[in-house]
């Protein structure tokens, strides 16, 4: 949501298929709090803790899943 020509509030864009690609927030136009990253089939990819743009702490899970797909 725009605020004052700003981003404000929770932001959600999506991939052509319909699966959320990112899900966070935004205060004063800048990432703030949790972010989180999808793959195309709806699993989380990366969380990323954000404060006032700056990336505070990152978790990335594409290990995880190239394990989950290798033994699917």
């Amino acid at each position: 949501e725009l605020q004052k020509g700003a981003l404000d509030g929770e932001q959600i864009s999506y991939y052509e298929n319909g699966q959320i690609r990112e899900k966070g927030f935004f205060v004063d136009d800048m990432k703030h709090g949790k972010n989180i990253i999808f793959t195309e089939f709806g699993m989380i990819a990366r969380e990323i803790i954000y404060k006032n743009g700056e990336i505070l702490k990152e978790k990335d899970n594409i290990n995880e899943l190239q394990s989950w797909i290798n033994i699917g």
